[in-house]
């Protein structure tokens, strides 16, 4: 004889179908919430990552732009040491005029010369190179004083006192005598200065 089961029972059996089926779909939304949940939570680690990638690269930017400012401060502070205050620079011109007024009296220069005289100390001055003499190399600026303060008291300004010759050191690196450095340059300003007269 087949199982025989009462009106109850059936019911109870459909009820627990319904259940089980009610329960495994439950786990199934739950199971497609949990990838939906990783889903989102991989794609927020991607754009952390790539937010983290931007900082550090911002970052590495601002380091290296850190460091050039650096380097200019040293820079500078290198050029404040090798200058002269203002001060300093009137005093040693106001000594050495003295000395040469003392020793020779006053000397005169036409115009000419002049202009000429401290258009070539400008070019000192201006110029982007070194000079020295000896081992002593200097910048522009410091041997621009010095030149024009040994030139008003003694009217020599393309060797030192002691008659070492007085060179340049150019942008490339190579050395030349100051002496012809500065014929060069006025060789060019009176060329120059000619052309204008003609026209």
């Amino acid at each position: 004889m087949g199982l025989r089961f009462s009106k109850l029972e059936t019911l109870l059996v459909r009820a627990l179908l319904v259940l089980t089926c009610a329960f495994m779909a439950y786990l199934t939304f739950i199971g497609w919430r949990l990838a939906q949940v990783f889903n989102t939570i991989n794609q927020s680690i991607a754009v952390v990552s790539n937010d983290v990638a931007q900082v550090t690269h911002s970052a590495s930017r601002v380091a290296n732009k850190v460091d050039e400012v650096v380097a200019h401060l040293e820079t500078l502070e290198a050029r404040a040491k090798d200058a002269v205050s203002i001060e300093e620079v009137a005093n040693v011109i106001s000594e050495v005029s003295s000395i040469r007024d003392s020793r020779n009296g006053p000397v005169v220069l036409d115009d000419k010369a002049t202009t000429e005289i401290k258009y070539l100390l400008n070019c000192v001055r201006d110029s982007h190179c070194q000079f020295g003499h000896d081992e002593d190399i200097r910048s522009a600026s410091n041997y621009y004083i010095r030149l024009n303060s040994q030139y008003v008291a003694y009217k020599v300004a393309t060797r030192t006192i002691g008659g070492n010759e007085y060179f340049v050191v150019l942008e490339a690196g190579t050395k030349r005598s100051l002496n012809e450095w500065l014929m060069e340059k006025l060789s060019e300003r009176r060329k120059n200065s000619d052309s204008w007269e003609r026209r």
